[in-house]
């Protein structure tokens, strides 16, 4: 037992920058393995289904229904002291929590890992337990509580700060699409493009309006992989059309407003 938690830890001190969701499944296994379980997994809070890492199915399809994990989640977030409990899992759906104590039954174990910025992920271990927890059994499953919680935070951590560095990267595209053009019409479709990148949006459209925002002075659109084709220049929004200027403008309006 020793040897695995000492993996577990030596998993979760590791450098952000060298984690993976390969290393997440890794420690999963690991944890598997000390409960004698069936299974064990991380379940993060997405957007806005819960996901499982290192999981390419449906999350619709998981062993446990969506509400189930939001079920589950809800009920451990009740216990500040102890974030941690049993459940009965049939036909995907959760029932009968019990607190984490030695003697308690269910066919899964959870408890919220806690994070530096969020603690909506679940640890979740199918045993099942029905001849209840051992006291040993509880003592791990608090002890491991903090160490993966460490590890899905660096993580995490990871994670989130590439894809801040690509959001920098692209907006620092936006700032250099102003100081390095002249032409205005350049600029706006540098601009646009830009955002595009920072937003991961397909098509974006900028518009200048005159100060009483009764008409469009300029337009451009961002230029993209397809902007060529005949599709693209056909449906582009980047010339007038008065019923979609119309429409533009009491966007602008209503933005203004508010």
């Amino acid at each position: 037992m020793l040897q695995k938690l000492a993996a577990i830890s030596a998993i979760a001190t590791a450098s952000p920058s060298s984690l993976s969701v390969a290393a997440v499944e890794r420690a999963c296994e690991l944890v598997s393995e000390l409960f004698g379980a069936e299974d064990a997994y991380i379940i993060r809070a997405g957007d806005p289904l819960f996901i499982r890492l290192g999981s390419e199915e449906d999350p619709r399809e998981y062993e446990i229904k969506q509400r189930g994990y939001w079920i589950i989640w809800k009920e451990l977030a009740s216990r500040e002291a102890s974030p941690t409990g049993l459940f009965t899992v049939s036909g995907r759906l959760v029932a009968d929590p019990r607190p984490c104590a030695p003697g308690a039954c269910g066919t899964h174990a959870a408890t919220i890992l806690p994070g530096n910025e969020s603690n909506s992920e679940l640890l979740v271990i199918r045993a099942p337990f029905l001849d209840g927890l051992s006291s040993g059994q509880c003592d791990l499953l608090a002890m491991l509580r903090p160490i993966l919680g460490s590890l899905i935070s660096n993580f995490l951590d990871s994670e989130r700060q590439a894809r801040q560095r690509k959001q920098l990267g692209a907006l620092s595209e936006v700032a250099a699409a102003f100081s390095e053009t002249k032409d205005m019409a350049h600029a706006l479709e540098a601009v646009a493009t830009a955002l595009a990148k920072a937003s991961g949006f397909d098509w974006v459209n900028v518009y200048l309006m005159d100060e009483e925002l009764n008409a469009i002075t300029d337009r451009a659109q961002n230029v993209a992989r397809y902007s060529s084709t005949a599709t693209a220049q056909e449906h582009s929004w980047n010339r007038p059309d008065p019923d979609r200027d119309a429409s533009t403008i009491r966007v602008a309006r209503r933005l203004a407003r508010t």
